[in-house]
Order: C-alpha cells, then structure tokens, then sequence
C-alpha cells in the first residue's frame, strides 16, 4: 500500500529493482526530488509520481523508470508510463507489481494499468524510495508482501 500526503505535492515514491551486478548496494541513495529517491541507482522501478518534472507525462501516473535523463539534471527517463489511473495523492492506493515470464505488471487497487516488458538480473535487491524537491510529501509503503516464484 503507498500513501502520499501530508505536504504540498511532490515527487513520488519507488519499488526499486536494484541491480547489484552493476554497482547496487543495499546502501544505494539516489537523487532527490525528480529523482524520486532512486535515480542514479541502476536497475529498474516502478514510480508511483505525484509531480510533474522534466520527463514525466503527468502530475498523477505509475511508471517504470529505467534510468535518469541526463538533459534533465536527474529526472527519470520512463521505459514504459500511463496517466490512466485514480489519483494518487491523499490517499491509501493498493499497488501490486508482478514480474514474471519478461514482463512487468502493475495494478492500482485491483485494476491493471501497466505491462512492460523487464529484464531482470539473476541476483536483485528489492526496496523502495522516496523523494521530494521544493515541495514536500510523507511517502509511506506498507502492507509489504514479496513472494519469488
């Protein structure tokens, strides 16, 4: 479950797919407000963003982040997006992300919003991140469940 609230509206939060073959520590910090907390660590994530940046479609979507954009001081560059879901910010949205067979899906409480194909390493390191810039937001994850198939 994430929940976004409390501030002035800004930037987002992560599942990040971190890759420990290329460089991903446990310990991994990635750059702050467009960088949602995860940019500049490689791997992929899944972004729940509630601010408009540099590279973001919207103010309100669920992306998969393969990177950060260079031209955009650290914005995430978005493999795959959608601004088809509910509002994000205010309030509990159940988000549940399955990688399996080469894809990535997600789904906002119980709804299907995205597909992407992934390619993950053997060996990744599961967590999440936050961030925030000039404006501000508690970004909160519970309820967490992993299962590996």
């Amino acid at each position: 479950d994430a929940a976004i609230d409390s501030g002035t509206g800004a930037d987002g939060l992560t599942l990040a797919l971190a890759d420990p073959a290329a460089g991903a520590k446990a310990t991994s910090l990635g750059l702050n407000g467009g960088g949602l907390g995860w940019s500049g660590i490689p791997g992929v994530a899944v972004a729940v963003d509630t601010f408009r940046n540099g590279t973001d479609p919207s103010y309100n979507f669920v992306g998969v982040a393969t990177g950060a954009s260079a031209a955009n001081h650290g914005d995430l560059a978005w493999g795959a997006s959608t601004v088809g879901v509910p509002p994000l910010r205010n309030t509990v949205r159940h988000v549940h992300v399955v990688v399996t067979g080469g894809q990535l899906f997600v789904s906002i409480d119980g709804t299907q919003v995205l597909t992407t194909p992934v390619a993950l390493p053997a060996t990744t390191l599961l967590g999440f991140t936050g961030g925030d810039g000039g404006s501000t937001d508690r970004h909160a994850v519970s309820n967490v469940s992993i299962v590996a198939a």
